[in-house]
């Protein structure tokens, strides 16, 4: 399962690869009604590897669709989970938790991590910006710009030496509204 989902997401960035060198931009947007759940889950089996790590990953029955890109929805989620992953330098837990509140989905993922420093949080969306000495401190930045052009909102609420909450709201596609 972890195998087949690593090879969904190595095709997936080889195609966005491809296309951004011949056209100079990210690949088109492919907007559906994204099963959240579903995604999530394929999220989550990327790192379950982690020996020291613990997941409760706790998702809601009949999740409403929402309206987006899924490899875009499933590249968000995956960055968020990494960071996760990386801001815990031995043993921690990584709680996922999504449920339907009226017409929104909210997404949340807590960590018992490093924490960020809040006089750094104001800047934590900002292109170029990162807390690591690794990458290019890009990647919530694009999950930002994901959520939101989904019509959603992301917020990190963090303490240092104690974890790190992000959330996720994202409205029910017009169709699961209906229901």
């Amino acid at each position: 399962k972890v195998t087949r989902t690593l090879i969904d997401q190595i095709e997936s960035l080889s195609r966005i690869s491809d296309e951004f060198s011949r056209f100079g931009r990210m690949p088109r947007r492919m907007m559906t009604d994204v099963n959240v759940a579903d995604a999530l889950r394929e999220s989550v089996e990327l790192f379950r590897t982690h020996e020291l790590i613990r997941f409760g990953v706790h998702i809601e029955d009949a999740l409403p669709l929402v309206r987006g890109d899924r490899e875009e929805f499933a590249r968000a989620m995956t960055n968020v989970l990494r960071n996760a992953v990386q801001a815990i330098h031995a043993e921690g837990r990584i709680d996922l938790t999504a449920s339907r509140e009226g017409a929104v989905l909210r997404i949340t993922v807590t960590d018992t991590g490093i924490g960020i420093p809040a006089s750094l949080l104001p800047r934590i969306f900002e292109p170029n910006f990162s807390t690591k000495t690794e990458g290019m401190g890009l990647g919530l930045a694009i999950v930002r710009k994901i959520i939101t052009d989904m019509d959603g909102s992301i917020s990190i609420d963090s303490a240092e030496g104690q974890g790190t909450e992000v959330t996720i709201l994202l409205p029910a596609s017009a169709a699961a509204v209906d229901d």
